[in-house]
């Protein structure tokens, strides 16, 4: 029985931690994706043998199939979502700590979802590429990843724009490292689904965006994060307008579930920036 074996502290299982930057508003359009599009999973990568990656994406597959979403390690076509996860292993002495973020795209590889899940296990059952914690990891996080697709909203048909400015999102500044850039990425997406292009820096941008982050001692377990967002024009760098977010943020937030609060921030973000895009004037 896994159960008794392993010391598994999965997040699901450990209560829900707080979003402090979460945005309330209506769902993404992403989520009337439906499941008959299938998914194809990729091995999973990082932190351990190439055989367990393997091994892990089959479970995975299995584990959606056990709730009725085509899934497959093998096949794909034009319209299949695609899973993938990243597995980070920090090997301690009495226990190794395991965190894996899964990611799950469009077939126009736009964002859907993502999943994080954070557990402790023996020291060396995960690098031996054990197939009864690749069961336990993968029918963990598969519910969640249904979710992403099971749950249609009811769409309005409205015709699409497309904003003629093109931005670039600088990296990062201030006292926080994000070494996966995964906020850059969360406010790219938001804003692309917005309708702005997003281009690379030093292309064609009409507007750069700079982020600043600081943080300061909050109360208890708790920092005062503040993000400040600049827009200025990339010809001659004139600052058109400022968009700031701030919040006491659970240390859990940043440490156990950045991915989802770089979500949050950035939707929140994407509000702020187009609408000083839409008070300025700019060449078109």
């Amino acid at each position: 029985m896994i159960a008794g074996a392993l010391a598994l502290c999965l997040i699901a299982a450990c209560g829900q931690l707080p979003r402090p930057f979460q945005h309330e508003g209506p769902p993404s359009e992403l989520l009337s994706l439906q499941a008959p599009s299938g998914i194809y999973v990729e091995p999973l990568t990082g932190d351990q043998p190439t055989a367990a990656g393997a091994t892990a994406s089959q479970a995975m597959a299995d584990a959606l199939h056990l709730l009725d979403i085509p899934a497959s390690t093998r096949t794909r076509n034009e319209s299949s979502l695609t899973l993938h996860g990243h597995a980070k292993l920090t090997a301690q002495s009495d226990a190794d700590s395991l965190s894996v973020v899964w990611e799950l795209r469009d077939a126009k590889g736009s964002i859907v979802g993502i999943h994080h899940t954070k557990g402790q296990l023996p020291p060396g059952l995960w690098s031996g590429g054990s197939p009864e914690v690749m069961t336990e990891l993968a029918r963990e996080a598969a519910p969640k990843i249904a979710a992403m697709i099971q749950d249609p909203v009811d769409i309005v048909d409205v015709p699409q724009t497309t904003n003629p400015v093109d931005l670039a999102i600088l990296p990062l500044i201030g006292t926080f490292d994000d070494p996966d850039d995964y906020l850059r990425q969360a406010l790219s997406e938001e804003l692309r689904n917005a309708g702005f292009p997003v281009v690379q820096v030093g292309t064609d941008e009409v507007l750069m965006i700079q982020g600043t982050v600081t943080l300061e001692p909050g109360q208890a377990d708790q920092e005062l994060m503040t993000l400040v967002w600049s827009l200025r024009q990339a010809e001659d760098g004139t600052e058109l307008g400022k968009i700031e977010q701030q919040s006491l943020v659970p240390q859990a937030a940043l440490r156990e579930n950045w991915v989802q609060t770089a979500r949050d921030i950035s939707k929140g973000a994407a509000i702020g920036i187009e609408q000083v895009i839409e008070q300025v004037d700019l060449p078109l």
